[in-house]
């Protein structure tokens, strides 16, 4: 680590070989922002930093839809410790079929958990909210939106999709990159 030293190394069959050696006065910092909010922040932003909690949530909500997928698919059983044939069984067997002999009516009850159906869309409405967010949705993964549309609203269609790309190339043209080449 040289200090306010900036040197350039050129690599070839011929191993390492020092190019230019510059000594600098002050210490140089090459700052980029994707997106800038504050002018008086040095801190930049980006569709997916802004995304990040709605990502958080999708984690969550998905994590919590498998768990009660999980808990429907083999739910707790609830029954009587008093049923002799069941407490010596270790509880009741549950199969595709099986029969199961109980005293008592009340005997044996299956726990239905969660709304699946809620956390469905849940994830759905997360997962939407994250693609509009973050301006990752079907136009800009190249497919169609609709099939049956005018020439002209798939013109505006496209050029909608080229929008942020082109304001972040912009961007880049007289931003850090001039500045470190």
């Amino acid at each position: 680590f040289l200090p306010r030293v900036r040197v350039w190394v050129a690599v070839g069959a011929n191993g390492h070989r020092v190019i230019r050696f510059e000594e600098k006065s002050e210490f140089e910092h090459v700052i980029g922002h994707y997106i800038r909010e504050h002018i008086d922040s040095p801190y930049g932003s980006s569709p997916l930093m802004k995304g990040r909690p709605v990502q958080e949530a999708l984690t969550e909500a998905v994590n919590r839809l498998m768990a009660g997928a999980a808990l429907n698919a083999e739910p707790p059983v609830i029954y009587d410790r008093q049923d002799a044939a069941l407490a010596a069984s270790g509880g009741p067997i549950l199969a595709p079929g099986s029969k199961i002999g109980v005293e008592s009516l009340d005997g044996i009850r299956v726990e239905q958990i969660g709304d699946l159906a809620g956390m469905v869309g849940t994830v759905q409405f997360l997962k939407k909210f994250y693609e509009e967010l973050t301006g990752v949705d079907d136009s800009r993964r190249g497919e169609q939106t609709r099939s049956h549309t005018t020439a002209y609203a798939k013109n505006v269609e496209a050029s909608r999709t080229q929008v942020r790309t082109e304001t972040f190339v912009t961007a880049q043209q007289s931003g850090p990159m001039t500045t470190i080449l």
